[in-house]
């Protein structure tokens, strides 16, 4: 973590990046053998062996999109999140969002999800940040975490050189400095 007087730049950790990287050879992996042997499986499994080809597609498409994004980020030198005066800038998980001004920030809260804390920025117009979004999957997945979680913007130290507790603090600390 490099910081300035008025900006905190959170790089991103090679190590958390490489993580991914195994978990999506692992699903292409597993993937690969639910195709392959979706007619051993469907007796097992499932009796429906179109079920187990789809499950394989989607462990494929879900290895290969997590694949991507991690080579795409050990490759990058540039910051994961940077934390300024006028806001946030995340550039990991869900590509570039975009700043995040602190005038638009109504509240920050945390949420559990399965086994991991996420960060939530209640925002006043978040449509504004849905629309700015490019990439369809991840505008469909800014849609999801806003009918369920109420913000579409979200933060957590996946891929992030920095613990939770940290970033939560950084992030609340500038919120009360530079809300205004």
């Amino acid at each position: 973590m490099e910081q300035t007087s008025n900006q905190i730049t959170v790089p991103i950790s090679k190590r958390k990046v490489v993580g991914f990287l195994v978990q999506s050879i692992a699903l292409l992996t597993f993937g690969l053998f639910l195709i392959l042997n979706a007619k051993k499986f469907s007796e097992v499994m499932s009796p429906y062996k179109t079920y187990n080809l789809v499950m394989g597609g989607l462990c494929i498409l879900g290895s290969l999109y997590l694949g991507y994004h991690s080579l795409k980020n050990l490759r990058t030198n540039k910051p994961g999140l940077i934390i300024d005066t006028n806001g946030l800038q995340k550039r990991i998980r869900r590509a570039y969002e975009g700043p995040i001004a602190w005038i638009d920030i109504n509240r920050i809260y945390i949420k559990k999800i399965f086994w991991r804390k996420v960060i939530f920025l209640d925002v006043n117009n978040p449509n504004v940040y849905i629309k700015r979004q490019k990439n369809w999957f991840n505008k469909v997945n800014m849609i999801f975490d806003y009918k369920f979680f109420d913000s579409p913007l979200s933060i957590t130290t996946d891929g992030l050189k920095i613990t939770f507790e940290e970033l939560n603090q950084l992030i609340n600390k500038y919120f009360l400095l530079f809300k205004t």
